[in-house]
């Protein structure tokens, strides 16, 4: 699947709706958490990157421009290449502050204080549940309680 977005000038600039940018690098989860989003909010707006890398870079290219910032970040932490917490950090570094969701299988401990130690609000482990999810969501006024 590659980059769901192959134009890194894509915006998430309809900000009457939801925006939300999912990072896994199995194309079956990005897909899987695309529909589920859209499940929760028919208009949401959806942007997926199979690598840190790719969306760190649609980030920096968007940071300037608030309204083009996504909502909520979807984020694996254990990728090939640049994980989840390389990524946590550099958004630390670029002062880039967004709702982000820890989504992984690893059920460490460990790796939930340190991903909310470098900025993430929330942590849920694989698999995920539209209740889960929509829990995480209201968490971040993104969706009425």
């Amino acid at each position: 699947m590659n980059e769901v977005s192959k134009d890194l000038s894509f915006s998430f600039s309809l900000k009457n709706c939801l925006s939300v940018l999912i990072i896994d690098d199995e194309e079956e989860q990005l897909s899987f958490l695309g529909d589920l989003i859209k499940n929760i909010d028919h208009e949401a707006r959806v942007v997926s990157f199979q690598d840190c890398r790719s969306a760190l870079i649609h980030l920096l290219e968007n940071m300037h421009y608030n309204e083009t910032l996504p909502d909520m970040i979807v984020l694996d932490l254990l990728m090939p290449g640049m994980s989840g917490f390389d990524f946590l950090e550099k958004l630390e570094k670029f002062e880039i502050q967004l709702n982000v969701i820890i989504l992984t299988a690893s059920t460490d401990v460990q790796n939930e204080l340190v991903s909310k130690l470098c900025g993430a609000k929330e942590y849920i482990t694989k698999p995920v549940s539209m209740a889960k999810l929509q829990t995480a969501m209201k968490s971040f006024g993104l969706l009425k309680v």
